[in-house]
């Protein structure tokens, strides 16, 4: 099999077979795709925050209600938002997490596309009038909301949540780079998985620059020696990798150990950002709540250090303008008559009627940022404190295990406030196969 680039929710970049290219969004979609940020004191705000970390993902919902106090903007000299991070996916400064549909004036795209875009906008407008109230939200009849969902692009939102729950004083640099901006299909060429690894690469750049402490990166490159020229690029990128990391000493990388079942030890198997023995790096698996290993989550005996932290069914905030639900790829993609598309709509708002912008998901993409969170209060503490430091300190308040012979720390993680007052949190049954870490 060749190697992708996966989000660390088994969910790789070419689950969507085609994603709608970003940068060519007219003038005219372009607060579809990037909504004006909601009115507050962005001054006081940015002066709020005591440490920065950076989100480097699929884009974060920065109007998220759990999140506004969170996101550290870009202030222009009057002290307004001209941006959040950065959004290397459509080239602009506002990383939401959403899609708009290119397809009708793609001029790359070939007919059969420019169709079937103006066949789904054509059905987003049936359902605009038999759900106004959502016609601006879950059914924009502009937004590739099956897009959104295959490509998964709610998760930097939900690992967003993660970083910072109930600490008003840690601040979100969100970056987007993820889901691929191109139009095509199959796995990344050697070219694509270099674009995509620079974009991550420039990402933490930015961040440093920006100011951050402490970054998560909930996604990763992966490859068996087996696989020939596909492992050698990736070891080749893995070095990049580690040049990256080591112009930064003294900020923090948090990194999702991955969720192939895999032990990684750099030879065999090659991983990054996740496997590099280097001080200013963590890595993170997956525990199930009641402390046990996942069965899906990668172990690094690299030497890099690693440590394991709640990871499945974590509850979360998901982009509030996306219903995460089964039905909406369903209803967006797939009718082509008046009454199948009144059926989908229908169990897409049965679906989505209780839905307050938490849900849970599994992985270790959400293992990282619950300990991202715990670095960055802890260098928030000790701010004189190095990479390694904190990394020992981490290490040492966890408690001991072992999987066979090799020894691991797993963390006690204080759990989101909204996990009691937001209870019941609306359910998303695991329609989505691919989308699940599966049991072994």
């Amino acid at each position: 099999m060749r190697s992708l680039l996966l989000l660390l929710l088994l969910v790789s970049v070419t689950a969507c077979e085609i994603v709608d290219n970003q940068k060519i969004v007219k003038l005219d979609a372009f607060e579809i795709a990037n909504p004006p940020p909601s009115a507050r004191d962005f001054v006081a705000q940015n002066k709020s925050h005591k440490i920065l970390v950076a989100v480097i993902d699929s884009g974060v919902d920065y109007n998220h209600s759990k999140l506004t106090s969170h996101i550290h903007f870009t202030l222009d000299a009057k002290g307004q938002a001209i941006g959040a991070g950065y959004d290397f996916v459509a080239d602009d400064n506002w990383p939401a997490p959403y899609i708009v549909r290119t397809g009708h004036y793609d001029p790359k795209a070939n007919a059969d596309r420019k169709a079937d875009a103006l066949l789904a906008i054509a059905n987003f407008e049936k359902a605009a009038g038999y759900l106004t109230k959502w016609s601006k939200s879950f059914l924009n009849p502009i937004r590739a909301i099956d897009q959104e969902m295959t490509a998964g692009t709610y998760h930097g939102t939900h690992v967003a949540g993660l970083s910072v729950y109930d600490k008003p004083e840690i601040g979100i640099l969100p970056y987007r780079v993820l889901p691929r901006n191109i139009t095509g299909e199959g796995p990344l060429d050697a070219e694509e998985l270099a674009v995509v690894a620079n974009q991550l690469f420039s990402a933490v750049d930015k961040a440093a620059a920006a100011g951050a402490s402490v970054i998560n990166i909930s996604l990763g490159f992966s490859a068996k020696e087996s696989e020939g020229d596909e492992y050698e690029k990736i070891k080749a990128l893995a070095v990049q990798w580690d040049q990256v990391v080591a112009k930064y000493p003294d900020v923090l990388f948090v990194a999702a150990a991955g969720n192939d079942g895999a032990w990684i030890d750099q030879n065999v198997r090659v991983n990054f950002p996740c496997g590099s023995k280097l001080p200013n790096l963590l890595c993170v698996g997956s525990l199930a709540d009641d402390s046990e290993v996942s069965d899906f989550t990668n172990v690094v005996l690299s030497g890099a250090e690693i440590v394991f932290a709640l990871g499945e069914d974590v509850i979360s905030t998901f982009p509030e303008l996306t219903c995460p639900s089964s039905s909406a790829g369903r209803t967006m993609a797939g009718a082509k008559d008046e009454k199948t598309y009144t059926t989908a709509v229908e169990a897409f708002e049965a679906d989505c009627k209780d839905y307050k912008g938490l849900a849970p998901l599994s992985g270790t993409s959400m293992a990282s940022p619950i300990t991202a969170r715990i670095a960055a209060l802890l260098r928030l503490a000790s701010p004189e404190a190095k990479p390694a430091t904190i990394v020992a300190t981490i290490k040492a308040s966890g408690n001991k295990g072992t999987i066979g012979t090799f020894e691991i720390t797993k963390l006690d993680v204080e759990k989101p406030s909204w996990y009691q007052s937001q209870l019941p949190i609306w359910n998303m049954t695991p329609k989505w196969s691919a989308f699940v870490p599966k049991k072994k």
